[in-house]
């Protein structure tokens, strides 16, 4: 288990649905979303991946990775936003929030050790990893702007 911590950083445009990763300010990753899209592209570190949502209103997803087309786990998000159940490569793991604002989260196994710790602002964070794993770091991300995304749909009456 790598025991040294690695840093990340992640940008998108204010009402940008593409967000980029970044490492030494060297680009090393992407993710596209759209708010009404049921589907979302993932890359990092050449790695790459899609996420595929059951319908635009069910938050359970498939986890597809695009170069075999083979689907290598899923995700389910509680009624009450804040927490996320992933599934991926036979493990489990766990997406939840550490604030009422979802500015922090925890990406951690079923054991609670931590895979990467997020902070946010509005449209740049900061991804610490602690158990190196591309698929759930962008997975971790990904849930973030997808609670984000239901929080203002809901908030607007459409959710």
């Amino acid at each position: 288990m790598n025991t040294k911590e690695q840093l990340l950083t992640w940008k998108s445009g204010t009402f940008s649905n593409k967000i980029k990763v970044y490492e030494d300010k060297n680009l090393i990753g992407s993710l596209d979303m759209s708010m009404m899209s049921k589907n979302s592209k993932m890359t990092l570190y050449n790695n790459e991946y899609c996420i595929k949502n059951k319908s635009i209103w069910n938050s359970d997803s498939m986890i597809i990775d695009r170069v075999t087309d083979e689907v290598i786990g899923e995700m389910a998000y509680t009624k009450l936003l804040g927490k996320a159940k992933i599934t991926l490569e036979g493990k489990s793991y766990k997406w939840k929030t550490k604030d009422i604002f979802t500015t922090k989260w925890d990406l951690v196994d079923e054991n609670e050790l931590i895979y990467a710790s997020y902070k946010s602002s509005l449209s740049s964070g900061k991804i610490t990893i602690t158990t190196p794993h591309p698929t759930l770091i962008l997975i971790g991300l990904y849930s973030y702007i997808y609670m984000n995304q239901v929080s203002v749909l809901s908030t607007v009456g459409i959710a």
